[in-house]
């Protein structure tokens, strides 16, 4: 899924000055930018995290110009300080997501443009018809491990970007349902044992790895999720379990 998003993020410009909205480790836009090769423009690049371990280990990755502790309901900069504002899954995290946009409105220059992507409502129901008549269970499972509370359809996101003052000028699709089963059945394998469900994948951690268990999963899943792979940036909006929007400030 990360895979597809930084695909279909970099379609779009990224012009600084720029700020990478709950960055994380700094991995993502690290990889997103080609180490800040594709930014545009001239100015600063700033992450802001919720998390301080996260904070701290963005600073030596080396792409931020300023990395910040802050809440995205309450960003520490000035009005129109920023040309562009990237938030990668990160706003089905946020209650209350309402203040992020207009926080993001606040600091973005006029024409400025904000950049985000989200899981659509198609994810959850892909989750469930996955899992049979647990189906239920696992999504509320599910959601509640990856602290999913924002899963809503294009329109309503829409909706809320029009309430916070900015103008949605494109939304696409990633991650088709058939992709999105794949990925469920490679979650069922790989994150619920871990958690204690099953000795295969204990098997393919660091010490036990020169048994090459881990490789051989490795390569076993790229075999199975590469032919998805290459459609995943292929499907309409209706059809798509992960949404990417492009919204400006009038």
């Amino acid at each position: 899924m990360r895979s597809w998003e930084l695909a279909i993020i970099r379609r779009q410009p990224l012009v600084r000055p720029l700020l990478d909205l709950g960055c994380g480790s700094g991995h993502v836009m690290n990889l997103l930018s080609d180490s800040g090769r594709l930014l545009h423009g001239s100015g600063m690049v700033a992450g802001i995290d919720i998390s301080e371990e996260f904070a701290a280990l963005a600073v030596p990755v080396g792409i931020y110009d300023l990395v910040s502790v802050a809440d995205a309901r309450a960003l520490p900069f000035e009005p129109e300080t920023f040309e562009t504002v990237v938030s990668v899954c990160v706003l089905e995290h946020i209650p209350r997501v309402e203040a992020v946009l207009e926080n993001v409105a606040r600091v973005l220059r006029p024409d400025g443009r904000f950049i985000f992507s989200v899981p659509a409502p198609l994810l959850c129901e892909m989750a469930a018809e996955t899992h049979g008549p647990d189906g239920e269970a696992f999504v509320a499972q599910f959601n509640a491990r990856v602290e999913h509370v924002n899963v809503w359809d294009a329109a309503t996101w829409q909706a809320k970007l029009g309430q916070a003052g900015l103008e949605c000028t494109e939304v696409l699709g990633f991650m088709p349902p058939n992709a999105a089963r794949i990925w469920f059945a490679a979650y069922d394998w790989t994150v619920r044992p871990i958690r204690g469900r099953g000795a295969l994948y204990r098997l393919a951690g660091p010490g036990l790895s020169r048994f090459g268990v881990g490789a051989a999963l490795r390569a076993y899943w790229m075999r199975r999720l590469t032919p998805a792979a290459r459609d995943g940036l292929q499907c309409r909006v209706e059809d798509a379990c992960a949404l990417l929007f492009a919204a400006r400030k009038p």
